[in-house]
């Protein structure tokens, strides 16, 4: 069996797998939210384009948000409301 499929599903690329699972959470008329909000860390680039393929617009950075392995981290900040959702 190659590594890359099981017996019963075949396994996604990382790329579609991730953004597949974004999409739905975005579901404005799912869970009646008019805003999501979701952080990224600077120099993560992989993680701003799924946000922005699933909507999410980059709203600035928030500097020096939190505290972890020792230090202080800036977060990049993205918003989906509603009305970008065309809902």
């Amino acid at each position: 069996m190659s590594p890359t499929t099981s017996r019963t599903f075949p396994v996604l690329s990382t790329k579609r797998l991730t953004l597949r699972a974004a999409t739905p959470v975005c579901g404005h008329q799912i869970f009646r939210l008019n805003r999501i909000d979701a952080w990224t860390l600077p120099g993560n680039g992989a993680s701003d384009r799924v946000l922005e393929k699933s909507g999410f617009k980059y709203e600035g950075m928030l500097r020096q948000k939190a505290w972890f392995k020792r230090a202080f981290h800036d977060f990049r900040v993205f918003g989906r409301i509603t009305a970008d959702a065309g809902a």
